[in-house]
């Protein structure tokens, strides 16, 4: 590669390094947190009063895992009403958009949020697309048959 800068690390860690920079299409500022899963499951228990949804049938890790599938499938809040999700869809259109608004309220992400959000980025702007597809010409994945359709993207 010649005296090109080499960049070097994991999809997550690459997602928060490219969030810093271009996060605020999604309403992030720079200095955002990145939320351990404790965090991430206060949040989500906040999201389910603001939602006003009963939790009977469905535990709430049970809906942290639901949560999780849609981001890695590349599904945003906006976008679940299309999605066939059976039995739970009530809720997770209840929950998940309330979930991504108390994470956005707190300027914070999860980690599923870190792959979601870059791809989301990279769909919706073209001219930010082009400009890193120029620069990052050459990308080399370790264990590319383990990637998720998030990562994949």
């Amino acid at each position: 590669i010649g005296n090109q800068p080499l960049t070097m690390g994991t999809f997550h860690g690459f997602g928060a390094r490219f969030l810093r920079r271009y996060g605020r299409s999604v309403g992030l500022r720079e200095n955002f947190t990145i939320f351990d899963t404790d965090d991430a499951k206060k949040a989500l228990e906040r999201a389910v009063v603001q939602a006003k949804v009963s939790l009977t049938h469905l535990t709430l890790g049970q809906l942290t895992k639901e949560i999780s599938h849609l981001k890695n499938r590349l599904i945003p809040p906006h976008a679940i009403d299309q999605a066939n999700l059976g039995v739970n869809q009530p809720i997770l259109q209840a929950v998940y958009p309330a979930y991504s608004r108390q994470l956005l309220e707190c300027n914070a992400v999860d980690f599923d949020d870190l792959l979601l959000y870059p791809a989301t980025i990279l769909q919706t702007e073209p001219e930010l697309r082009s400009s890193l597809d120029h620069h990052f010409q050459y990308i080399l994945v370790d264990e590319y048959q383990d990637t998720n359709y998030a990562q994949y993207m």
